[in-house]
């Protein structure tokens, strides 16, 4: 009898150490919620914790929260923990520790993971708490180290407007927060399609300059912007559309009636991408003198002169001249007909 007893009680032992190798590190976890000065000297840290216990090693089970300064106070919630089935850890706080420990030795929680939250006061202002469980065991305990020191996120997006835009213009997009940063902000920004990307004159300033000669179609460009302590991000579409009769504001021409007409037979300008100059030709069934204006697409006149029909007119724009979309509009048999260029 007795050899069986010693035999019983060596395998328990082997499957105790077999088992302590297994929990060493387990599904346990703890993370910081809040942390509250409470102008006194001392701070309030609440934590949300998830202990896995453990299973038939028949040992007594123990987590504790080690702070690296500073003492606990007592008043610390919840005073015990896993109450039902007999298992209840009880907390003691001693110096800088809070200790929960359990007398079971064979838990009858057995390898369940179950979660808490505890709010624990510190005379002091610990920078690092550890949580370590299964402490005091003879295999390697698991630690869970917090840092209690990462300053709160106090930034927030401002959201920005979503953007319709005619094409052949240059415009800005707009990045802030409110909230005051912690360090000077970083700006990155990213678009989707990736390739219009290029479209923008930085991607990493608050407002970069959208290209005049950006196409049609509609970005969602996104915006990271990081103070060093953490970031936030903001999405604007951008929505660039065509020019032509058919659309509506904002993008047709101002000034044009609803009759507006575009007959390619009648109007001809050349090239459509220009740089220094035009060569337009109005074509008539007979010569005559006709009113060209060449004006943005706000209808601010750039150019005006008198041409003669049938004959082809060579057009010299300064360098200065800025970039973008124009356009020549001369009227025949009072007609208004309408080409567009762009300046490049």
């Amino acid at each position: 009898m007795q050899s069986f007893f010693v035999r019983l009680i060596t395998l328990w032992f082997l499957l105790f150490l077999f088992n302590s190798a297994l929990f060493a590190c387990d599904d346990s976890s703890a993370i910081l919620v809040t942390d509250t000065n409470n102008g006194d000297g001392s701070f309030t840290y609440v934590f949300d914790v998830c202990i896995e216990h453990l299973g038939l090693e028949g040992h007594p089970d123990e987590f504790d929260f080690v702070f690296d300064s500073g003492t606990v106070q007592p008043g610390f919630t919840p005073s015990s923990v896993f109450t039902s089935g007999g298992d209840e850890y009880v907390g003691s706080a001693s110096g800088s520790t809070l200790a929960y420990v359990t007398g079971a030795f064979f838990l009858l929680h057995n390898s369940e993971t179950n979660c808490f939250t505890a709010t624990i006061t510190v005379n002091g202002n610990p920078s690092i708490v550890t949580v370590i469980t299964h402490a005091g065991l003879s295999a390697p305990e698991c630690n869970i180290e917090i840092d209690l020191n990462i300053p709160p996120c106090n930034i927030t997006a401002v959201d920005a407007t979503d953007i319709t835009q005619c094409e052949g213009t240059a415009f800005s997009l707009s990045a802030s927060v409110s909230g005051t940063p912690a360090n000077a902000l970083t700006y990155t920004w990213t678009a989707m399609p990736a390739t219009a990307i290029s479209n923008l004159s930085s991607t990493s300033i608050s407002d970069p300059i959208i290209s005049a000669n950006a196409n049609t179609g509609t970005t969602t460009y996104t915006v990271t912007m990081d103070d060093g302590n953490c970031a936030v991000m903001d999405d604007i579409e951008v929505s660039i559309l065509a020019f032509s009769e058919e659309n509506t504001p904002p993008c047709e021409p101002v000034g044009i009636a609803d009759n507006y007409l575009d007959t390619k037979n009648s109007l001809t300008v050349q090239p459509s991408l220009f740089k220094t100059h035009l060569q337009i030709n109005v074509a008539t069934f007979n010569k005559e003198l006709i009113s060209l204006i060449i004006t943005d697409i706000t209808g601010k006149p750039i150019y005006q002169q008198a041409i003669k029909s049938n004959q082809l007119q060579t057009i010299q724009f300064p360098n200065e001249l800025a970039k973008g979309l124009y356009l020549v509009q001369v009227v025949v048999t009072g007609q208004r007909l309408v080409k567009k260029v762009i300046k490049y």
